[in-house]
């Protein structure tokens, strides 16, 4: 791997089907994931600050760099938060073969 000890651990959901629900018995539809341990690369590129009603926030975007390409409704959790993918990635070869794949990502959920 090119980037062997350096990374973070994180978890990659890989969306492997959804279902569908029945309000009338009180069932939502459901995203059903594989679940796989990753260390990844995480940055942050250009931190912007939005002026809101409520004050300035900090909006940014999070990139994560992995070794494969993951899906439009892959998600990976990282840091207590659920994150999706936001557009298609950029690809990077190194050398003969070596590819890595850098996702923009969005904020899905709060995990905990």
């Amino acid at each position: 791997m090119i980037f062997m000890g350096a990374g973070e651990r994180a978890v990659y959901l890989h969306w492997a089907s959804g279902t569908t629900g029945n309000s009338r018995f009180g069932v939502q539809n459901a995203d059903n994931y594989v679940e796989m341990p990753v260390t990844a690369l995480f940055k942050n590129m250009q931190p912007m600050i939005q002026t809101t009603q409520g004050g300035w926030i900090q909006t940014n975007q999070l990139f994560v760099v992995l070794p494969f390409e993951m899906s439009p409704r892959d998600q990976i959790l990282y840091g207590g938060s659920a994150y999706r993918v936001d557009g298609n990635p950029d690809r990077e070869t190194f050398g003969a073969g070596r590819v890595l794949y850098n996702h923009p990502l969005k904020l899905a959920s709060v995990t905990g």
